[in-house]
């Protein structure tokens, strides 16, 4: 089983819409990337996640330090709908909205 950090997501037509979806994902089996090593659509990573195949983590800084820190990611279905979060770790429930939007997308 591979372990893929998320760098960065695509979300539009705006960043910062909490009711718009994400649309893909950046990924990279390395810690510290400056860009994605693949691209995964939402149903890509539901199932990746799903099926057991990978890990996923989102990677960011903590705040004023230059650690990292991981948050695992966890599918969710509301309603029929399904999602991808990250798991709540007891800090910030927004690990993947703040990551920063992929490039050239």
């Amino acid at each position: 089983m591979a372990i893929y950090y998320v760098i960065c997501i695509t979300k539009k037509p705006s960043h910062d819409d909490p009711y718009t979806a994400i649309q893909s994902y950046g990924v990279s089996t390395k810690v510290v990337a400056t860009s994605a090593d693949e691209t995964w659509s939402q149903l890509e990573m539901i199932a990746a996640i799903e099926g057991g195949r990978h890990t996923v983590k989102c990677i960011g800084k903590k705040p004023g330090t230059s650690d990292y820190e991981f948050a695992e990611l966890e599918v969710v279905n509301r309603a029929g709908n399904k999602y991808v979060r990250s798991k709540n770790d007891g800090d910030k429930p927004d690990n993947l909205l703040a990551q920063s939007e992929c490039p050239n997308t």
